[in-house]
């Protein structure tokens, strides 16, 4: 089921003439249209808004009411977490502290909102991370992080030199860049 415009109001381009209609295959497979009910002339702007209903109808995730029926029961914090958490990936320092829960919570955190390491267990628990990271910190040990702290130092040597290719890769191309209009070199 779903809304079908057959034209525009001749002189208004705002108002079409719309239907509901169903699709079926009628006896030789063809696909047909049945006209459910005949709306007539309606705004675009009121149309796109009976699309959302019979959406809601067709899919059960989707829901349609108005913003009074809408109660906010809490949030996370988002949008810089995600943009720190792109920048670690991108770095691909994810995949260096994959066997950890706690590290690139505790790198975040102490980016945006410097806590003790105790309560970085309780921050993380209010952002996005748990989610993008696919831990659930609820049943985590909050003093595991002591013992990631410990198992995160070993890995100091590895680390660095981790970020200094990172960053020589970075370097080369930006280097190459500069290089390119000095040498006149075409780049195809």
């Amino acid at each position: 089921m779903y809304l079908k415009c057959t034209g525009n109001r001749p002189g208004n381009d705002s108002i079409g003439y719309y239907k509901i209609v169903e699709s079926y295959r009628d006896d030789n497979n063809k696909v047909k249209q049945k006209i459910l009910f005949n709306l007539g002339p309606i705004p675009h702007s009121k149309a796109n808004h009976i699309k959302a209903v019979l959406e809601a109808n067709r899919n059960p995730d989707v829901i349609c009411t108005s913003l009074e029926n809408v109660a906010v029961k809490g949030h996370k914090k988002y949008l810089d977490v995600v943009v720190l958490y792109q920048l670690l990936k991108k770095w691909k320092l994810l995949k260096l502290f994959s066997d950890f829960n706690y590290v690139v919570p505790m790198i975040i955190n102490h980016c945006l909102e410097p806590t003790s390491k105790k309560g970085v267990t309780d921050w993380v628990k209010k952002t996005i991370l748990p989610k993008l990271m696919d831990v659930n910190y609820e049943k985590l040990n909050p003093f595991s992080i002591y013992r990631e702290l410990t198992k995160l130092n070993k890995l100091k040597p590895k680390i660095q030199k981790h970020l200094f290719e990172q960053l020589m890769i970075i370097l080369k191309l930006s280097f190459m860049i500069l290089l390119l209009p000095i040498l006149k070199v075409n780049v195809v």
